[in-house]
């Protein structure tokens, strides 16, 4: 078969090893094929040796393989996403450019809007394989160890370093490891720890397997357990047994070892990249039906260029302006979805009187469209125009598709009290939220307009403005999608709007263990327990006592709040109860309740 490839150079020997004809286009037409700047493949086609079977686009690392004019391709069109779970968001959009669609997480099959199919990633079994050395590494991490960016990550290898001596190696970028060092480390190993960032079914899982170390991974989806079977071929953890798992396949070198062999045994016969390679030929050659993808075409590559742009992506002196032509073209022949990403773009470019006419036309072909509200809002908000504000946002509400009358009515209701209150913030959140646009997994917004686009930036909005309710809404969204450690940051947020309260304690307490973060999780756990009153008896004498004082703290602060707040009665009921339910220090609390009557006399 003959191939035409732009995009990841990782596919391309292990095409032409099961005997296909590759044409990389980066590396063989580099004036003309270059990542992350769009190009025209028919200009590139004209240009070719041989006519291809067929063109396969594959993402990459870091700046995209963003070819247009696909529509003119006169052969199968097959798209390879990779990072899915980091660019779903633009990818959906360039995969109606193709006829079908691979997708490396199997989660995310069903929710392109075009024929796809689950191919995982595998191992390059040139770099990494057995290699006959000694297993001298007990525990190893390989990859980006950063607690601003990983604070999971950096959390469980915290805990495993301090246990175990785990090692870690390619920490930063200027450490990072070559494919050749990485795998001679992984040959090296008995375990490999693997993390993933959003439940994602990564490299390191093939390529640690592959070279016989036993891989410990995380429980995830996207089909890992559809490949492996844990405790046969490789060792699963979470936040309850991470310390567990490690303990026991460190301690059982005979299990070990027959898991790590089983696996490598998989991986070499099932789930290289040569094996992959020889799937997706099997695919093309059983036969892929054209799609006419013409009329789409506007749409999906302008939102396509548009909005890896937006990610940092793509260069953006050529990409936006393509973005711009394709999307006026689309909005031209009626589309409202395209005149909302013209808008985006023409708002980044100051042009604000063009980007509300857009925005007008995008509501008049769709009332529906939610965010054409919102986005005209925001710029009427911007100019001080704020009865303008207020009027597109009840017109956005009023008409927003799956929004419950309990949220509608307490979302308009907050921007009748005010567009700059914390609760006008909040209640469009939740719009956003039922909506269904929560957050985007990958929006970086490198072209930042600063435009609010999911749920997220509205509650964020409100928790900078000192909403409780806010924070726990935001946390419990990252919860709920598996992302405690994002979770985190906004319970921690309610804890400091509300620091003698339990339940923001107790949450906290559940996202920092999910997290990781066991011993701040049990010391929440026990500043819970002190301010409900309850014994803390299991602890030690140091943790009853720093759960007193920080406790005690906590009573302080919600005390002072509440008298900063006029609320006199409040901060004395409070400070009673502590009192009458014990186990904190009572002259602490004697000192604040003199405090609390001297504001009362004063007052």
């Amino acid at each position: 078969m003959r191939i035409l490839h732009v995009g990841n150079v990782h596919l391309v020997d292990p095409l032409r090893a099961h005997g296909h004809e590759v044409i990389a286009a980066f590396e063989e037409y580099p004036a003309l094929a270059v990542p992350g700047v769009p190009f025209d493949v028919r200009a590139l086609w004209r240009r070719l040796p041989f006519a291809p079977d067929l063109l396969l686009v594959a993402d990459t690392l870091g700046p995209q393989a963003l070819p247009f004019g696909l529509e003119d391709v006169p052969v199968p069109r097959v798209y390879y996403a990779v990072d899915v779970h980091m660019n779903f968001f633009w990818q959906r959009y360039y995969a109606r450019l193709f006829d079908l669609v691979l997708v490396a997480q199997k989660d995310y099959v069903p929710v392109f809007d075009v024929p796809a199919r689950w191919l995982p990633w595998g191992a390059d079994e040139r770099v990494f394989r057995e290699r006959g050395l000694a297993r001298i590494h007990d525990l190893v991490f390989a990859g980006t160890v950063d607690p601003a960016t990983r604070p999971k990550r950096a959390a469980i290898v915290a805990c495993l370093r301090e246990r175990f001596g785990l090692e870690t190696f390619g920490e930063s970028v200027e450490k990072r490891l070559t494919w050749e060092e990485m795998g001679a480390l992984f040959a090296s190993s008995k375990i490999v720890l693997n993390e993933s960032i959003l439940g994602d079914l990564n490299f390191r899982v093939f390529e640690a397997m592959a070279c016989g170390a036993l891989l410990l991974t995380e429980r995830i989806d996207n089909g890992l357990v559809d490949l492996f079977t844990p405790g046969e071929e490789l060792a699963v953890y979470g936040p309850d047994d991470l310390v567990a798992q490690v303990e026991q396949h460190l301690g059982d070198d005979a299990a070990r070892t027959r898991i790590a062999a089983r696996g490598a045994a998989l991986v070499r016969e099932r789930h290289t990249l040569g094996v992959r390679m020889g799937e997706l030929a099997a695919v093309v050659e059983a036969g892929i039906a054209r799609r006419d993808t013409g009329a789409d075409v506007a749409l999906a590559w302008g939102m396509t260029a548009h909005l890896a742009s937006v990610r940092g992506l793509a260069t953006p002196a050529v990409t936006v302006p393509a973005a711009a032509m394709s999307l006026r073209a689309a909005a031209d022949a009626g589309n409202a979805e395209a005149a909302l990403g013209l808008a985006e773009i023409l708002v980044w470019a100051g042009q604000e009187d063009a980007a509300l006419t857009a925005l007008a036309e995008a509501r008049e072909r769709d009332p529906g469209l939610l965010r054409a509200w919102l986005v005209a809002a925001e710029v009427e908000r911007r100019r001080g125009h704020a009865a303008a504000a207020a009027d597109l946002l009840r017109g956005g509400i009023q008409d927003a598709p799956a929004v419950t009358d309990a949220t509608r009515e307490l979302a308009l209701a907050a921007v009748d009290r005010g567009l700059e209150d914390a609760g006008c913030s909040y209640a469009l959140g939740l719009v956003l939220q039922e909506h269904g646009v929560p957050f985007t997994p990958g929006l970086v917004c490198q072209l930042d307009a600063g435009l609010p686009r999911t749920a997220l930036d509205y509650l964020s909005a409100a928790v900078r403005a000192g909403s409780r309710r806010a924070a726990e809404q935001t946390a419990r969204l990252f919860e709920l999608v598996g992302l405690p450690n994002l979770a985190v940051l906004f319970d921690e947020t309610a804890v400091g709007l509300a620091p003698d309260a339990v339940a923001a304690r107790d949450d906290l307490s559940r996202t920092l263990r999910k997290s990781y973060r066991y011993a701040e999780a049990a010391h929440q756990a026990r500043v819970a327990r002190v301010l409900g009153g309850d014994d803390v008896g299991d602890a030690t004498s140091e943790e009853r006592e720093a759960a007193s004082r920080d406790a005690e703290g906590a009573l302080g602060d919600a005390a002072l709040a509440r008298l900063d707040a006029d609320d006199v009665e409040g901060a004395r009921v409070r400070l009673e109860r502590a009192r009458a339910a014990g186990g904190l220090n009572t002259a602490a609390i004697g000192e604040l309740l003199a405090l609390v009557d001297e504001a009362k006399q004063l007052r």
